[in-house]
């Protein structure tokens, strides 16, 4: 943890302040707002948006202050982009809370910003800082989901079962193995379906998306679902972005789990045509064909945001196009035919150029070196592209590109061609799905090896085929023939190794599968139903009924005691066959490193010292006190001002503490009992003498999961004392707490804790979110 506070210059500041003080004026008169003489204001940067006001009001129009933390985020489990750390390289003062509230991602966004660490200030570290009272009810955080490098836990945690007590025992192998979610999109209505893969429950069309017959993919590290969803008429093409709720958030020397209900994202991308899509080295690559756009999506980028997340979009031209981002500096695009769109059957590609993130073409291949390409993946050696007559192959040799072009062998059809690639990063060649036009339609020419150290292909599965897919670790090969049987084939030499009967014959649509970790899950369109598939066993163990058509399918989340998918490799719904199936690519991952290892922890989050001061009024003094004097250091001509500022402000604050005292006089002592989301309001129910006496969240952090026996010794601590309310926040999720309060029929507040509220809310200041917490307090207990 950063600790920079220099005490001795503070204080020497503050004294020094106290000498030029000039009488304040009164309480409710604004900060002084002093232009500064400088050529530029103070620049000041707030990990939360309550640390922000405090220095806004103090520097008045001297400075110029931004708030890492959007309104409503959580200061657990915020994680910083590429903006914020520009922000912080260019600050002249960067103001924590401290304490370890930020440690999770602070260390890491300023060792990004090459921040001096002079300018960080943690306000926390002089407010005569409390120890967490909670600690003793819940010891060493029994009912964290905490993970290590093996997916052991620590003796501190007891079982892993206990985290997950009250599901089902037929649940209980994939509580073992995953932590998420399946969306699945539906072949006739315009719809999405969740199933939770802990709990087994299934909430049937409850997002809309714009159009039916969706495809639905995973981002890199499976944290969202990116749904492709093309509306009838033109215009209705949509890209909906979901966010899983359920993700790793780094605490030092371990992870911690977050689980949230399925959430639909602001991002909404209005494209014509958005059909092929590969996600590799952290972004997903859309094509979107009628405009020829690129839209490239960072996941760590958009998990960042604060709903105002803008994809990189590059221009190919109108074409059935793909990209994918091959390193962090380039992306592979196809070139359009020349011809297109004058004739409407030229709209597949013939070439294909490496691009920077500048759009500057650094190598050219577009010279009709793939026409007619279609189908696109990529390993660890470079990247694979069917083509009429043959695959093109785009590698680095000495650290420059080259391509080679792979002709198909005389034993494929002559009018056959590879229209799907598949790829897996521990697997040195690559698979293709040939397909020949018949007069009617595509009429398929099995599975053939691309051999690219060989320049040579070979058949290794001649049966008709509706998708193909990799084992997570690349050593098998799936095909789901057309007749439902499941082939698993050996990935390195094609070998048939196990067959089993997937799903029966019908005329509703053909099913999909995903393979995650030991599981294949399968959306059937013709029972209605997803199907779960243990691949040691090669049974169907698990079973839920979704309705209607599910027809596409995703898996977001976790697996493998914490870490995503370990796929790395592109999952292709094979698209040589029609119009309205062109091979998605779900490429899981080049993003080992997102979740790499998942260390056991011992004691707090927070470390033995409680960092939510600010719910202590008395306490805010000490640390507005404190941005004064920084301010006054960096900038002595504002010194003056920034003293005023910090005086008059003190005296609201003092307001606002006889206030509170005056308000909560309304509440019996004997009904001044708390039980909150997380252990944030020990320094409120200290000062104003209040109890806490429960948490929702058993944790110094909001984002945990609680176990069973937790929950239902928290229900008898609520009717032990005939609680009549339970308070969450606006930071955290409400699904648990709403569960304990409609269990004991006490009724649910949310406070404001680690954010601001909106806006126009009355809790868009810190002075108006004390309020607003104190008058829901005082209306739930009196």
């Amino acid at each position: 943890m950063l600790h920079s506070l220099r005490i001795l210059t503070s204080l020497l500041a503050i004294l020094f302040l106290l000498a030029a003080c000039t009488p304040v004026a009164p309480s409710s008169v604004q900060p002084d707002q002093e232009a500064s003489p400088s050529d530029t204001p103070v620049q000041v940067v707030a990990t939360t948006n309550f640390v922000a006001d405090w220095a806004r009001v103090v520097g008045g129009s001297r400075v110029e202050v931004f708030g890492l933390l959007p309104v409503g985020g959580d200061p657990h489990t915020f994680l910083p982009g590429a903006r914020d750390v520009a922000r912080v390289a260019d600050a002249d003062l960067v103001l924590t809370v401290g304490l370890g509230l930020e440690a999770d991602w602070l260390q890491d966004l300023l060792h990004n910003a090459s921040a001096d660490e002079s300018r960080i200030v943690a306000l926390g570290d002089g407010v005569d800082p409390i120890e967490f009272a909670m600690a003793d009810m819940h010891g060493d955080h029994d009912d964290h989901d905490d993970y290590d490098d093996h997916g052991d836990h620590d003796d501190d945690h007891g079982d892993h079962d206990d985290d997950h007590g009250d599901h089902d025992d037929d649940h209980g192998d994939h509580d073992e193995m995953i932590r998420g979610r399946l969306l699945v999109a539906d072949a006739v209505e315009a719809h999405l379906s969740v199933i939770d893969l802990s709990t087994g429950d299934v909430d049937s069309g409850i997002f809309a998306v714009a159009a039916p017959r969706a495809t639905v993919h995973p981002s890199p590290a499976h944290r969202y679902a990116i749904v492709l969803a093309r509306g009838p008429e033109d215009g209705d093409d949509r890209i909906h972005i979901f966010d899983s709720g359920v993700f790793l958030v780094e605490h030092g020397d371990h992870y911690d789990l977050v689980t949230q209900p399925v959430s639909r994202h602001a991002l909404e991308i209005a494209d014509e045509q958005p059909v092929h899509y590969v996600n590799s080295h952290g972004w997903t690559a859309i094509f979107a064909d009628i405009n020829g756009h690129a839209i490239l999506i960072n996941e760590a980028d958009l998990a960042n945001s604060r709903g105002d997340y803008e994809p990189v979009v590059l221009e190919a031209g109108p074409q059935h196009g793909a990209a994918l981002v091959i390193s962090d500096e380039h992306v592979v695009i196809t070139t359009k035919n020349p011809d297109y769109p004058e004739n409407s059957d030229d709209s597949l590609p013939v070439g294909v150029e490496v691009r920077d993130f500048s759009d500057q073409v650094v190598y050219d291949a577009s010279n009709r070196s793939c026409p007619g390409m279609h189908g696109e993946s990529h390993n660890e050696h470079g990247v694979a592209l069917g083509c009429t007559g043959g695959v093109l192959f785009l590698h680095t040799h000495d650290g420059e590109f080259e391509h080679e072009f792979i002709a198909n062998p005389p034993e494929m059809r002559e009018d056959s061609r590879i229209g799907a690639v598949y790829g897996h990063h521990h697997v040195e060649h690559f698979f293709g799905k040939a397909s020949y036009y018949d007069g009617q339609g595509f009429a398929d020419d099995g599975i053939w090896l691309i051999d690219v150290d060989h320049s040579e292909m070979r058949q290794v599965f001649s049966e008709p085929s509706v998708s193909t897919k990799f084992s997570s670790d690349g050593e098998l090969l799936y095909v789901l023939g057309t007749d439902g049987v499941l082939h698993a084939l050996d990935a390195h030499d094609g070998e048939l190794l196990e067959t089993m009967e997937l799903v029966g014959p019908g005329d509703a649509g053909r099913p999909a599968f995903i393979v995650v970790g030991e599981w294949l899950y399968v959306a059937d369109p013709n029972s209605g139903h997803v199907f779960a598939v243990h691949l040691e066993e090669m049974e169907i163990e698990e079973e839920w009924e979704v309705g209607g058509a599910p027809s596409s399918l995703a898996f977001v989340g976790l697996v493998d005691s914490g870490g995503a998918p370990d796929e790395g490799h592109d999952d292709h719904d094979d698209h040589g066959d029609d119009d309205d199936d062109h091979g998605d690519h779900d490429d899981h991952g080049d993003d080992d490193d997102d979740h790499s290892d998942h260390d056991g922890h011992e004691g707090h989050h927070h470390g033995p010292l409680d960092p939510h001061f600010w719910f202590d009024p008395i306490r805010v003094k000490i640390a507005v006190n404190e941005i004064a004097a920084q301010l006054s250091a960096i900038d002595p001509e504002g010194a003056e001002t920034y003293l005023r500022n910090a005086s008059e402000y003190g005296k609201q604050l003092d307001e606002l503490h006889a206030w509170t005292l005056e308000q909560i006089s309304a509440v019996a002592p004997e009904r001044r009992l708390l039980v909150t989301s997380h252990d944030a309001f020990s320094y409120f129910a200290e000062l104003y003498g209040f109890e806490v006496i429960g948490l929702v969240i058993p944790s110094l952090a909001t984002h945990v999961e609680p176990s069973a026996e937790h929950m239902a010794a928290l229900v008898d601590v609520v009717r032990e004392h005939d609680l009549p309310a339970l308070f969450g926040e606006t930071t955290v999720s409400e699904r648990l707490a709403q569960t304990i309060a409609t269990e004991t029929g006490a009724q649910l507040f949310r406070l404001y804790s680690g954010s601001l509220g909106p806006e126009g809310s009355g809790a868009d200041t810190y002075l108006g979110m004390v309020r607003a917490n104190v008058e829901r307090i005082v209306e739930a207990l009196k």
